[in-house]
């Protein structure tokens, strides 16, 4: 299982189109909780897999589009959350297409994603950062969103002359598609680029709701900045280990994952409760839609 999910994660920076406008989030007030949307204009379906890597129990989801399915973000039962998105505008720098093209002093994001995959955390990845130059692998160009459960998330992205790392400031952090690093020390309501509306809603909603961050409140974040191609939002609850999502947009029907019993449920909006094992080939959003476990 840990070579199927490693392969997958170096195989998605090269292999699929990236989720073209998704926006996510990690806050920090009363406990750490972690928002995603995913949006993705031609997809058909998404997959939901809960694997082990490594000891570790790991929440993946996966987007499909022309028959093939490719991970895009995960969460895991240590409290860790990454996505991968699309960086507009694309960077004119040179991409490379094969880990072995890379030199000595490089590293790609698989490799970032492997290491904190591992369980090793952020600060194993930001010392990788400190030691080698991240640069552009496959052919679209990424920003990531890393985050665990001690209050630390970072969006890391290539740099010019050296790796753009973006720390939470104010106890939480948000991503969208524009690259975050060139608007540093600039007001959030000020940023420009895809993605910038989305961002600034974000930022507000979440300080709105400071006092009391919870999933009701990590819901509407996502509602409010969910878009008509909106394949599925997802809340992340590290202290309870458990995932809530909605499927193509219909917010009125909620879904609970819990990682620790390996169950997905029916959790709000829906005529009948129901509780099933999650089984070992996931589970497939349109199946979810047609009422089947």
């Amino acid at each position: 299982m840990e070579k199927r999910l490693l392969l997958v994660f170096i195989l998605i920076l090269i292999s699929i189109t990236p989720v073209t406008a998704s926006t996510s989030f990690a806050v920090y007030f009363q406990e750490p909780i972690y928002g995603l949307n995913l949006d993705w204009e031609d997809s058909l379906d998404v997959l939901f897999e809960l694997q082990d890597f490594f000891g570790t129990a790991v929440f993946a989801i996966s987007i499909e589009r022309d028959n093939t399915y490719g991970l895009v973000a995960f969460f895991t039962e240590r409290g860790q959350f990454a996505s991968f998105q699309l960086q507009y505008p694309a960077s004119e720098k040179a991409h490379i297409s094969l880990i072995q093209d890379k030199a000595s002093d490089e590293i790609v994001a698989a490799e970032l994603i492997r290491t904190f995959m591992m369980g090793f955390g952020l600060d194993a990845v930001l010392t990788q950062l400190e030691q080698l130059k991240l640069v552009h692998f496959g052919e679209f160009t990424f920003h990531h969103l890393f985050a665990d459960q001690v209050g630390k998330a970072a969006i890391i992205e290539v740099g010019e002359e050296e790796n753009e790392v973006i720390f939470n400031e104010d106890q939480f952090i948000v991503m969208t598609n524009f690259k975050n690093s060139s608007f540093r020390d600039v007001p959030y309501d000020q940023v420009t680029g895809e993605g910038a509306d989305r961002y600034i809603k974000a930022h507000e909603l979440i300080q709105a709701h400071r006092d009391k961050f919870d999933l009701d409140a990590a819901l509407e974040i996502l509602e409010g900045t969910a878009q008509g191609n909106t394949v599925s939002s997802l809340i992340f609850l590290p202290k309870e280990n458990s995932v809530y999502f909605t499927l193509f947009g219909d917010f009125g029907k909620i879904w609970k994952v819990s990682l620790d019993a390996k169950t997905i449920e029916t959790y709000r909006g829906f005529a009948d409760h129901e509780k099933r094992p999650i089984p070992q080939v996931g589970i497939f959003g349109l199946d979810l839609m047609k009422g089947v476990f």
